[in-house]
């Protein structure tokens, strides 16, 4: 019975095992793979790579830039559901985020327990500022509220 090539394997073809069909000391691979293929040899490689070929090493990543820091969106600007909140805000309040904040009370503090207790990241504080820096009350003009 005659063995498949390992050549025209498209593990070979696409350069998947280059590193390990080229490594002498792999002996316990090669040995699978010579139950099954024909192997190429240590001359017989289809793109010509000797043995103990190495692939190069990719450079690595370059560091994703900083997210640029939030800035005040004119009221003219915000969402209508940012606008609407605006209407409920007090003199405490910094921005939509302290406004939602306030207006949910409890019900938000049970959802922020039941949140830590699923161990599900709520991301209220996080939220909160983002919305104060976003829709911050120093933007309104001064009759609305």
């Amino acid at each position: 019975m005659t063995l498949p090539r390992f050549i025209d394997r498209p593990a070979c073809t696409t350069r998947l095992n280059c590193s390990v069909c080229r490594d002498p000391s792999a002996t316990k691979i090669h040995e699978d793979w010579a139950r099954y293929y024909e192997l190429p040899g240590p001359d017989g490689c289809p793109l010509k790579r000797p043995m103990g070929w190495v692939p190069p090493v990719t450079p690595p990543r370059r560091e994703p830039r900083p997210p640029e820091p939030l800035k005040s969106i004119p009221h003219e600007q915000w969402p209508k559901w940012a606008k609407a909140l605006a209407l409920l805000k007090s003199d405490e309040d910094a921005g939509v985020g302290d406004t939602v904040h306030r207006q949910l009370g409890l019900l938000g503090k049970a959802f922020t327990a039941t949140a830590k207790a699923l161990r599900v990241p709520c991301d209220c504080a996080e939220r909160r500022d983002e919305w104060n820096i976003l829709y911050s009350y120093a933007a309104l003009p001064s009759r609305v509220g």
